[in-house]
C-alpha cells in the first residue's frame, strides 16, 4: 500500500509540474498526440508476446 501511495504522490507531482510548463508553452496537444501514437505499438508488443513486460513493451514503441 505504501508502494502504491508513493508512486502515486510522484506521479501526480511530477505530471503537474511538467503539465505546467507544456500547457505555458502551448505545446499540450503534442504530449496527447505522442501518448495516442505510442499506445498502439504497445498493444501490438502485448498482443504478440502475451507478456505484461516493460522491456518487452518498449520494442512496441514507435
Amino acid at each position: 500500500m505504501r508502494w502504491v501511495l508513493a508512486g502515486t504522490m510522484l506521479l501526480g507531482i511530477s505530471s503537474g509540474v511538467l503539465g505546467s510548463f507544456v500547457v505555458l508553452r502551448k505545446q499540450s496537444l503534442l504530449g496527447d498526440a505522442m501518448s495516442h501514437a505510442a499506445l498502439p505499438g504497445i498493444c501490438f508488443a502485448f498482443l504478440l508476446t502475451g507478456v505484461k513486460s516493460v522491456g518487452l513493451s518498449m520494442f512496441g514503441r514507435p
